[in-house]
């Protein structure tokens, strides 16, 4: 009996080693950094959103941005959430601008913030859309939105200048155009 003993423990002690290597494996090949963790986050709060369950996709983006507080997209994604489905205009303005933090040459960001600084913040939007416009001198609908509230500003000229340039690039643009602006 005693030589079956040895090989038993021996056996033991193998399986031992085995699982504590395993372990180590495991937890040295999981994701561990934080953006894995809030990329996660955010595809799960899309997937939420997706499915019109609003409050769990909010919740997940934010999670996501306290796991990650560089992650531009769960900020991004929540500003939407505030801005299209919840009637939040400050949450979602806030939330573009700590992914503008992140990032700022982010454009979805950019364009939003702009939209909802056009009315509180004409010359904020302006400015907004110039930065757009560095990063791509050639977007439509940045310069469509740029001419319009140019000429609510009372800067017609350059408003036009833009609103052409807009219907250029794209001519669907040009039903969009108010009755009695004239591009």
């Amino acid at each position: 009996m005693g030589k079956f003993v040895v090989p038993g423990i021996a056996l033991v002690v193998a399986a031992a080693v085995v699982a504590v290597v395993l372990v180590f494996v495991t937890r040295s090949s999981a994701p561990t950094s934080p953006a894995v963790s809030a990329d996660k986050l955010v595809q799960q709060g899309l997937q939420a959103q997706a499915a019109g369950r609003t409050s769990v996709a909010v919740a997940d983006f934010q999670a996501a941005s306290v796991k990650d507080p560089t992650n531009k997209f769960a900020y991004y994604d929540l500003g939407v959430l505030y801005q299209q489905r919840l009637n939040q205009p400050n949450l979602a303005a806030a939330s573009y601008r700590k992914a503008i933090l992140a990032d700022p040459t982010y454009k979805p960001a950019l364009f939003n913030l702009a939209i909802l600084e056009t009315t509180a913040d004409p010359a904020g939007a302006i400015n907004l859309y110039n930065q757009l416009l560095q990063l791509n001198p050639n977007d439509a609908n940045v310069l469509f939105n740029l001419g319009l509230l140019l000429i609510s500003q009372n800067q017609a000229p350059a408003g036009h200048v833009d609103l052409r340039k807009a219907i250029q690039l794209n001519p669907a643009l040009a039903s969009r155009v108010p009755a009695g602006t004239t591009p």
